[in-house]
């Protein structure tokens, strides 16, 4: 109920019209971007925080979190709204060029797949990371169980290679 509630709230406020999936997307992207700070993970430690517990540390002004974070955020605000999304993975750090190392995510808006990276606060929606090694567009909502909160919103690390698409 509470990421169904803060998604519902986030279009109200953006005067979003019912219906019209290109809004939402925009106004949902732009409140994780505004209300998300971004910070790496411990070194040697990768963090994963629910949506729910998210919205909480957003109300108390604690919300400090990596991409990962994010994107799953993003994922569970746009998928309560009824729009599909799905994850994609980058291998883009040039210091570790064989490491997936970043993750976005990708909404459909009725038409098309769009791109949103939420970390990325001064880029459009539709930017993606120019240079890369690999990425790998994964469907959401395949994989084995998940605990409480990520079902459906952070399959990436699960999926057998033949399930993703790697460009």
């Amino acid at each position: 109920p509470m990421v169904r509630r803060t998604a519902f709230m986030i279009l109200r406020q953006a005067g979003v019209p019912e219906r019209n999936a290109p809004a939402a997307i925009a106004a949902i992207h732009r409140w994780v971007q505004r209300h998300l700070y971004y910070m790496h993970d411990p070194a040697g430690v990768e963090m994963l925080t629910q949506a729910r517990v998210l919205l909480q540390q957003i109300e108390r002004g604690e919300a400090v979190e990596d991409c990962d974070s994010f994107v799953l955020l993003e994922h569970a605000l746009l998928n309560v709204v009824g729009i599909p999304t799905r994850s994609v993975i980058w291998k883009a750090d040039k210091r570790a060029p064989d490491q997936w190392s970043h993750i976005t995510l990708e909404a459909h808006d009725g038409r098309q797949w769009v791109h949103l990276d939420p970390i990325m606060k001064d880029k459009p929606i539709g930017w993606a990371p120019p240079r890369y090694y690999a990425k790998r567009v994964v469907p959401v909502g395949d994989g084995p169980p998940f605990p409480a909160g990520l079902r459906g919103h952070f399959e990436v690390a699960y999926l057998p290679r033949d399930q993703a698409r790697e460009t």
